[in-house]
């Protein structure tokens, strides 16, 4: 996609979701949002807001994630947003815990790789 220069973007990638995409592609075209102020272009896994630089960015941003966050509320509850600059990422967000050994004190959240390590840093906390 060239992206012309009076244009900023801002992204939402669906993390290969190709129903969550599509799903979110008739709902903003449902809603008439951002006819006026945005060109909306489906690619790949994305949704690309081209915002031309005479609307505030930052207030077109805030309305795209609050759109995006009524959007997963209705349909995809199980799903988070991850922000990054100008690009939003939709998916399901792990505890680093839930994905590998490594644990965590239950105080500070500090992460250790054994149980053994676990122990020694609690007693710093006085809990043993």
């Amino acid at each position: 996609m060239k992206m012309q220069n009076n244009h900023s973007k801002i992204i939402i990638n669906f993390a290969g979701d190709e129903e969550a995409l599509k799903t979110f592609a008739n709902y903003i075209k449902d809603k008439q949002i951002f006819e006026n102020d945005a060109n909306v272009i489906i690619e790949s896994d994305d949704v690309v807001f081209q915002i031309p630089k005479t609307t505030n960015y930052y207030n077109k941003k805030k309305e795209i994630k609050i759109l995006l966050k009524n959007f997963l509320k209705e349909f995809y509850k199980f799903k988070d947003i991850l922000e990054f600059q100008n690009i939003f990422v939709v998916g399901i967000t792990k505890h680093l815990t839930e994905i590998s050994d490594i644990v965590q004190c239950e105080i500070c959240g500090f992460s250790v790789n054994t149980e053994e390590e676990l122990l020694i840093h609690r007693r710093m906390h006085g809990m043993i």
